[in-house]
């Protein structure tokens, strides 16, 4: 779970992107040195390419205020605002009981898309408010929403289609009414970790998916730790 921490806060927005896809195959000129990153893909995945080139861009070079006490970072494109590392104490967490991880990982479950798409489907619904039940019933549990791709695609492409993966899953348990400050963060990490090793879609199908995972003190070296009780105090950053 560490290799997967986050360093970007979040607050409610809401995203929409277009989910059409076109079968087509137009050639289109690229500068040579990213030729590897995006040979000739569908319209669906020129959009997303330069999209997903976009919020790397964003990311690396976000603006950010030199003055360490600033309070209001800028957000980036999905309302997740982007802090310098070590330029605020960082929140407590509530400790989760291991009944109550036990009780996470059997009733908060995943969601699973369609190869090249992030919309949700009515299934996908269904799922995610019988996840936001069994959330808004555990306020003091913290968790994680992780965007995965399969490993076809381009790695661009792949980062910034999880990414839409895990903000539908995120948007939708918000208007469910799970509270904001329950998210530590919702993240496409691309195909950076295959959950199986065969190349055939039984196994890419569970790697396109909303990943739910409680989150608690340990996954941070040094994070300070909250007794459940003052969890309702907590706010995000």
């Amino acid at each position: 779970m560490l290799g997967r921490t986050s360093l970007i806060r979040r607050s409610p927005a809401t995203v929409s992107l277009d989910t059409a896809v076109d079968s087509g195959h137009p050639a289109y000129y690229i500068h040579p040195c990213l030729h590897t990153l995006a040979p000739n893909e569908s319209s669906n995945q020129h959009f997303l390419f330069v999209a997903g080139l976009s919020l790397l861009t964003v990311t690396c070079f976000a603006q950010v205020n030199n003055n360490p006490s600033d309070a209001n970072p800028s957000p980036d494109y999905a309302g997740r605002s982007v802090e310098i590392v070590g330029s605020s104490a960082p929140p407590a967490i509530p400790v989760i009981s291991a009944p109550q991880r036990e009780s996470f990982e059997q009733s908060v479950k995943d969601i699973y898309f369609d190869f090249a798409r992030h919309n949700l489907t009515s299934d996908d619904q269904a799922t995610l408010q019988q996840d936001a039940d069994w959330l808004k019933a555990h306020p003091d549990v913290m968790f994680t929403i992780e965007g995965d791709a399969d490993p076809r695609g381009e790695i661009v492409y792949n980062l910034y289609l999880s990414d839409a993966r895990a903000l539908a899953a995120r948007d939708e348990l918000l208007k469910l009414g799970v509270p904001d400050k329950q998210i530590a963060f919702a993240q496409g990490w691309g195909k950076l970790y295959p959950v199986c090793q065969q190349e055939d879609e039984s196994c890419w199908s569970q790697e396109r998916r909303a990943h739910f995972a409680p989150w608690t003190p340990n996954d941070v070296p040094g994070m300070a730790v909250a007794a459940p009780s003052t969890a309702a105090a907590l706010s995000p950053q």
